[in-house]
């Protein structure tokens, strides 16, 4: 099977091929794919295929020049943040019902106040696992949404999804009225274009990066519960079961190096085993603005499983001594982001402490002046820094400014944070030292 690397040099795990019809402009072809796990895009056409058709790429005019003379235009994926709700699928249009489909309607009377969601009951003659998809009409005429996931149904009982209000005025909806479609449940899901932040109500407004919060009822975000115990589960899974030297992965490498290789690792095993060192060249300091003035947000709403993941988070940052708690007038929210591997990732806010923040213009290092460095060399390794944000102290009178609000108490950082405008700076500045 062909080794592929991603932009990270880390090796991807084909799992297979597939063969599937491409059109770029006139021109169809069948196209072999390699399959692969947690890409950032559907699918990636390779050098091959674009020596073969692609006369030229012209980003500026956004066409795509082909070799029989015609051009092609280059659509960017739409990531829409406005306030409004869109509609789930790109087309803005739920697909009309189909023999395939099954009628689903409410079974009881429904009133929605404004700028609001209800858990609405519904029925239908369907059994088995569906997938529920809002109905258009009802967004255009009322501005009302429904929810769009997996359900699973019994003929003749009633289950439950969101409906919701995006209009200025109440709404009274009818029992028996339609407001979705069920589709028999998809052998494949697409992932969500919708970020982190959009479920839990952030939302984006004015110049100046302002935000604010929209009311979001969480008490019933099953899928979401269920998702971050499965992260969790891999969390502790791989803490549990940590890389040994002799279970390295030493293939690409002559056989004759492999021995002195894992005596190398084995001798140094004390740096790569998980704990956190320490840089203490410089320390990260935090300059403000004359206008700066202290601010301080409640925490996002967060389901009962994302505060014990928060907990657990905050208490592996009190063990490595990453953090202390504060009495501190400053406080930005947190949010658990999940990492295309699984993991989480615990984000601190700090946009407003940033647009208050005097920049540090230390340049980070040209990659190609990286590569240049290379010289004639054949033989290549990499050190990464476990956290290395971490291994940062933060200069004492500036470690009340990156407090932090959770549903477990406020908090400040004792070590440098993610989210920082001048950590990266600071960074490249200690090592460059």
């Amino acid at each position: 099977m062909i080794r592929i690397r991603d932009a990270n040099n880390k090796r991807l795990n084909i799992e297979g091929t597939v063969e599937l019809s491409v059109q770029i402009g006139n021109h169809r072809e069948q196209v072999t794919f390699y399959v692969a796990e947690r890409l950032a895009t559907d699918f990636i056409l390779g050098c091959d295929f674009c020596d073969k058709h692609v006369e030229a790429i012209r980003p500026r005019k956004k066409l795509l020049e082909l070799n029989d003379g015609t051009t092609v235009p280059i659509i960017r994926k739409n990531k829409c943040r406005r306030k409004q709700i869109p509609l789930p699928d790109s087309a803005s249009t739920v697909p009309k019902t189909s023999a395939s489909s099954s009628k689903i309607v409410l079974a009881e009377d429904v009133t929605l106040p404004l700028n609001s969601q209800n858990w609405v009951q519904m029925k239908t003659a369907q059994h088995g696992l569906i997938h529920v998809q809002p109905i258009d009409k009802l967004y255009s005429s009322r501005l009302c949404l429904a929810g769009n996931g997996i359900a699973q149904v019994e003929s003749g009982k009633n289950f439950g999804i969101f409906l919701a209000n995006f209009g200025d005025q109440p709404q009274i909806i009818k029992a028996g009225t339609k407001i979705v479609v069920a589709k028999p449940h998809p052998k494949w899901i697409k992932e969500s274009s919708y970020s982190h932040s959009d479920i839990l109500g952030i939302v984006e407004e004015g110049p100046d990066n302002s935000y604010k919060k929209r009311q979001m009822d969480a008490k019933n975000l099953d899928t979401i519960n269920q998702y971050l115990t499965k992260l969790q589960k891999s969390q502790e899974e791989s803490t549990e079961n940590k890389m040994k030297v002799e279970d390295i992965n030493l293939d690409e490498i002559p056989e004759e190096y492999h021995e002195q290789i894992r005596n190398m690792l084995k001798k140094h095993e004390s740096m790569w085993l998980g704990g956190l060192g320490e840089i203490s060249v410089i320390e990260h300091t935090i300059e403000f603005t004359p206008e700066a003035r202290p601010f301080k947000s409640p925490p996002y709403r967060a389901s009962p499983k994302a505060r014990e993941l928060e907990g657990k988070e905050l208490d592996n940052q009190k063990d490595l001594g990453v953090i202390e708690p504060s009495q501190s007038e400053w406080g930005a929210p947190v949010l658990l982001f999940p990492k295309k591997c699984g993991k989480l990732r615990f984000c601190v806010d700090y946009r407003r402490l940033n647009t208050m923040t005097i920049k540090d213009s230390y340049p980070l290092p040209r990659i190609d002046d990286c590569i240049d460095s290379h010289g004639d060399a054949i033989i290549f390794s990499t050190l990464d820094a476990n956290s290395g944000y971490w291994q940062m102290k933060i200069r004492k009178q500036d470690r009340h400014k990156t407090a932090f609000v959770t549903h477990n108490g406020v908090f400040q950082y004792v070590r440098m944070p993610f989210g920082l405008t001048n950590a990266p700076a600071c960074l490249s500045t200690e090592l460059s030292i």
